[in-house]
């Protein structure tokens, strides 16, 4: 999809609101940072002033990701040469100069495109999207793709291709999914920033595992990379995992689709005065039990909000949980099914445990069985979307929620390799729909690092609002980071 001019217009528009206020936001919320807890929007300032050198910032980046990386398993490809070679360019933009990763779902240049899957195996970048090409116009300078689990198809990253990201806050647990490899890398410091994607809950997740920043954005906010797809069933959205509102609303600000049927948003700076109406839930949508020390979380943050003026109101949603379960299950089925059969047809072999996970075959023949199940599936949930607000937010602005039922778990608990209907039952009490629903909805949502277990893993609050309504969770985004800083608190691997 080429920029109309008048869609160029407003994107110039929202990068010139963006440098002008990229200053004035270096000396708000995190002008006392030590250099080394510098977020992605004071690196991209010191590098535009000339007070950090680009090439010399990328081999210091090079050096903490080859020393962590050994660690933490983050990487699938590294790139650090072609990152040389760019870095002696001086990029411009926003964030020119600044290193990065893009998740390894998505073709990038030409460095290899593998799915976390061991059937597509150095399998070489195809068409890049329109959306990375806009992320490349920001200056960025990619030193790698990171992990996936195969296809992204879970909340764990633990592929048999590469084997497990491991979480820099104990290298025993996950890193969530399906953007684990990314959380890894900017939690433990060694990335500012990343690209992630999210379909059920993959950019949340992993920041609610790692103690970052996760937004999921409006479905229609940002340039979809698979324009093709049916909308009803392309639920996934682009973003990144970041330390600081402040990255996270600029990133938003700077790749907002100019052709989008949603109004420009533009750049969130602060909190609003504006309180608001915030229900907020401690009871999973399908019955799973969600832990005492996520429950005391979304409560202490309740409270603070509380403090800060705002109406709380407990609320659960009432809905048909098992239903729009089950055809998730079928949307998620669909997407196994149509990866599987796409190498089939490419290659000419016939899928097998050789090529692919378990988990990954199951959801593939779970579709073949239940193909004709498919549009009553998408039935429910275009319903979920019509219905999103009033059975969702029927009095309130923000619902407050967890984002998980646990900490991360230990790494093998989640395994793609065991019995699938296992892994099911676990993922699903593990992730009990929090997230999925705002994905089958196509509302926003946001994953926030509010505190930490009495193991010392991080511990998130999901705030979530009506379909369009991404500048109410920035602005309290903004407000709960003030209340409750988490940018100085730091994981046992750490980028020095």
């Amino acid at each position: 999809m080429d920029l109309t001019r008048r869609a160029a217009v407003k994107y110039s528009a929202a990068l010139s609101i963006t440098l002008g206020a990229q200053t004035a936001c270096a000396k708000a919320n995190n002008s006392q940072l030590e250099p080394r807890f510098a977020d992605a929007v004071e690196t991209a300032r010191r590098l535009k002033s000339g007070e950090l050198d680009v090439e010399k910032n990328l081999e210091a980046t090079i050096e903490n990701a080859q020393k962590i990386n050994p660690k933490l398993n983050a990487f699938v490809t590294t790139t650090f040469d072609e990152a040389r070679a760019i870095a002696k360019t001086k990029p411009q933009g926003i964030f020119g100069g600044l290193p990065f990763a893009i998740k390894d779902l998505n073709d990038y240049h030409k460095t290899p495109t593998m799915h976390g899957s061991r059937a597509y195996k150095d399998a070489p970048s195809l068409t890049q999207s329109q959306f990375l090409n806009q992320v490349d116009k920001l200056g960025i300078i990619s030193i790698g793709k990171t992990q996936t689990p195969e296809f992204g198809l879970t909340g764990t990253t633990e592929p048999l291709l590469t084997g497990p990201a491991r979480n820099p806050w104990n290298t025993n647990h996950s890193t969530g999914g399906s953007s684990g490899g990314a959380a890894a890398l900017v939690a433990s410091g060694v990335l500012k920033m990343a690209h992630a994607s999210d379909g059920g809950g993959s950019i949340r997740i992993p920041a609610a595992c790692c103690g970052l920043v996760g937004l999921k954005t409006t479905r229609g906010r940002l340039i979809r990379p698979h324009m093709e797809r049916d909308p009803r069933t392309d639920i996934s959205v682009q973003g990144v995992l970041t330390h600081t509102m402040r990255d996270t609303a600029i990133f938003l600000a700077v790749t907002e689709d100019p052709n989008s049927v949603l109004p420009i948003m533009e750049l969130v700076t602060d909190a609003n005065k504006k309180r608001l109406k915030i229900g907020y839930c401690i009871e999973s949508f399908n019955g799973s039990h969600i832990d005492d020390e996520i429950k005391a979380e979304v409560i202490k943050t309740a409270d603070i909000l509380k403090s800060l003026g705002h109406e709380i109101i407990p609320f659960t949603p009432k809905i048909d949980a098992k239903s729009i379960e089950n055809a998730f299950m079928l949307l998620w089925a669909a997407g196994a099914a149509s990866g599987v059969d796409e190498w089939a047809k490419a290659s000419g072999k016939k899928p097998n445990p050789e090529y692919f996970e378990p988990w990954t075959l199951y959801l593939a023949q779970t579709y073949a069985k239940r193909r004709e199940e498919f549009p009553k599936a998408l039935e429910v949930l275009g319903n979920l979307q019509k219905n999103f607000k009033p059975q969702f937010l029927p009095n309130f602005d923000i619902l407050l929620s967890p984002v998980v039922a646990t900490t991360a778990p230990k790494i093998g608990y989640l395994s793609t390799a065991i019995d699938p209907e296992l892994h099911y039952a676990r993922i699903v009490e593990f992730a009990p729909f929090f997230t999925a629903i705002m994905n089958a909805s196509g509302a926003p949502a946001i994953s926030l690092p509010m505190g930490q277990s009495k193991s010392g893993l991080p511990i998130a609050i999901q705030l979530a609002s009506d379909i369009g309504n991404e500048r109410a969770l920035l602005e309290l985004g903004f407000e709960l980071e003030k209340a409750n800083p988490w940018i100085n608190r730091k994981p046992q691997i750490w980028a020095e």
